[in-house]
C-alpha cells in the first residue's frame, strides 16, 4: 500500500503547486533514530499543465516527521497545499487521515472526522476550486 496526493488541475490555465505542508498528531513511535518534529514540508515547484495531474508521495516527508521509527508507528496526518493559479496564491487543506506505518510502508490509513483543520492561513485562504485532490 502507499501514500500519494494526486494533484489535478481542472482549469484552463497552470497552475504552479510548490509544497504540502504537512503535521502530525497523536504520534505513537518507538526506536526512533532522531527527535520527531511532528512537521515536515514537500517541496513540489511543479506546473501542472491545465486538466492533468501530478501524483506526489508523501511517505518520506512522514517517516521524517515522525523521528525516522525503525518500528511500527502510528499518527494522524493533516496537510494544507499550497499553489499559484495566475497570479494568486492559494492554501487548500486536506482531509486528515489515520496512518499506520511500519517505516517507510503504509500499512493501513483511513480517513480521519475533518473537525477543523490544523493549519491556519497566514492570510485570508481564498480557494479558487482549481485543484482537486484525491488520495491513493
Amino acid at each position: 500500500m502507499s501514500l500519494a496526493l494526486l494533484l489535478e488541475n481542472k482549469s484552463e490555465i497552470n497552475v504552479w503547486a510548490e509544497e504540502i505542508e504537512i503535521a502530525l498528531t497523536d504520534l505513537i513511535a518507538d526506536d526512533q533514530t532522531s527527535e520527531a518534529s511532528c512537521h515536515g514540508i514537500h517541496k513540489i515547484r511543479q506546473t501542472i499543465q491545465p486538466q492533468d495531474m501530478l501524483p506526489i508521495s508523501l511517505v518520506e516527508t512522514i517517516y521524517e516527521a515522525a523521528g525516522n521509527p525503525q518500528r511500527k508507528y502510528s499518527c494522524v496526518m493533516s496537510a494544507i497545499v499550497r499553489y499559484r493559479a495566475g497570479e494568486n496564491w492559494f492554501e487548500k487543506p486536506m482531509q486528515p487521515y489515520r496512518l499506520n506505518m511500519a517505516g517507510l510502508t503504509v500499512v493501513n490509513n483511513r480517513p480521519e472526522r475533518w473537525t477543523k483543520s490544523e493549519f491556519k492561513p497566514q492570510e485570508k485562504s481564498r480557494d479558487a476550486q482549481t485543484l482537486q485532490f484525491k488520495s491513493k
